[in-house]
């Protein structure tokens, strides 16, 4: 819950700092960038295994439901658009054949600054976000005439919100870009990447850009959780860090010498998490390491978002979850079949069900089997957890 509040705090933040920096008005939105910015596009990506659209995905956002957004409820996209008087930019697949007058959001869960972050989940890499923002350009030239979209989108703002997972696809274990590039390289090869998509983007009408600077990434919880004290990976925190100066260089020498009408604001996200981090109670909160989403060790954090509760507790609360979800129905089917298999083995029989549900048990166990049985990939898809997670998850419910 700590994470989703110091996030909730970060978005405020930066809204109010780029209001505080904003000196005309601002036309419209086009958002490009990651989770932290997602309104709902991988929601349109069928083979994208990076989605937000369980139960708990917008417990506190207008509905109560899911809508696609990585978070209980606002994201940054829509605490800016507030902040700034404007409507918060739909996702562009929702509507794609949309000319999008009042901006549009690119962003896209798990993506990329590189083509090979995105690839990897199939979601919708930067430069695939700036090949839509082209279409949409057009689009708007079409309509409005050429002269009209261009004032248009230079009175527009257009906040990058991308890299995270660059960084944390190069640190992870076994991961085939460490063994190409050293750290050094691969930061480079990030920025100069975005270097050469801001200058298509100021090609086509962008002239107010939003910059928001990589977090301390080692301090995640899933970077923290390989330490036995879990504590932050001062590794990745260092490149997470070395990066934004390399952005920050960059947009200088951008802005001084090719693209003299670039007009940018620069957010530290680095030392605002850092400080939340160092000084929660100065905050109000006391917890900064748990994480808010996730399986494994974080599990009931992550499906409760509240303190750990007994047992019991805690299955109703799993079920109440998973009560739109055919992964429940599973569970059961799986501590049933493996009942039957531990007394098939003793050759005895202490689970007795009437025959129509046995022949309901057949046909469930031999899906699993398909399932579970040729690869976690298969698992994956329609479980969105491995064969393992979802042998943990079927546990809490014994």
């Amino acid at each position: 819950m700590a994470k989703k509040l110091i996030l909730a705090s970060f978005y405020c933040l930066f809204a109010s700092f780029l209001v505080c920096r904003a000196q005309t008005t601002i036309a419209s939105i086009y958002v490009f960038g990651d989770s932290l910015v997602d309104v709902g596009n991988n929601n349109h990506l069928p083979l994208s295994l990076v989605k937000a659209n369980f139960p708990y995905n917008g417990v506190d956002f207008s509905g109560n439901k899911a809508t696609g957004r990585f978070s209980n409820g606002k994201n940054a996209a829509d605490f800016l658009a507030e902040r700034l008087g404007v409507s918060t930019p739909p996702p562009y697949l929702s509507q794609p054949n949309n000319t999008f007058v009042k901006g549009v959001s690119f962003a896209s869960g798990g993506a990329g600054i590189l083509n090979t972050t995105s690839d990897q989940k199939s979601t919708i890499s930067l430069p695939r976000q700036l090949g839509y923002f082209s279409t949409v350009s057009q689009r708007l030239s079409k309509e409005m005439g050429t002269k009209a979209a261009q004032e248009h989108l230079s009175k527009s703002l257009f906040p990058f919100v991308i890299g995270s997972n660059d960084i944390i696809n190069y640190f992870q274990s076994n991961s085939d870009i460490a063994k190409k590039y050293t750290p050094q390289q691969y930061v480079n090869l990030m920025v100069s990447n975005l270097r050469e998509m801001l200058k298509g983007a100021h090609s086509l009408g962008a002239r107010k850009f939003l910059f928001v600077g990589l977090t301390p990434i080692g301090c995640a919880p899933k970077q923290r959780y390989p330490s036995a004290t879990n504590e932050c990976n001062n590794d990745v925190n260092e490149w997470s860090n070395k990066y934004n100066s390399e952005l920050r260089q960059m947009l200088l020498e951008l802005q001084s010498s090719e693209l003299k009408d670039l007009h940018y604001s620069y957010f530290d996200t680095y030392n605002i998490f850092l400080d939340f981090i160092h000084n929660p109670s100065t905050y109000g909160f006391n917890e900064t390491k748990s994480a808010c989403c996730g399986l494994g060790m974080t599990l009931r954090r992550c499906l409760m978002d509240r303190p750990a509760k007994s047992d019991k507790t805690i299955v109703q609360m799993l079920e109440e979850i998973m009560r739109n979800y055919y992964i429940a129905r599973l569970c059961i089917i799986f501590l049933i079949y493996t009942k039957l298999s531990q007394n098939k083995k003793r050759k005895r029989t202490q689970l007795v069900l009437p025959y129509s549900q046995m022949d309901r048990v057949d046909l469930q166990v031999s899906h699993l089997n398909r399932l579970v049985g040729v690869t976690d990939t298969d698992c994956i898809v329609n479980l969105r957890m491995d064969r393992n997670a979802f042998g943990r998850l079927c546990s809490l419910c014994r």
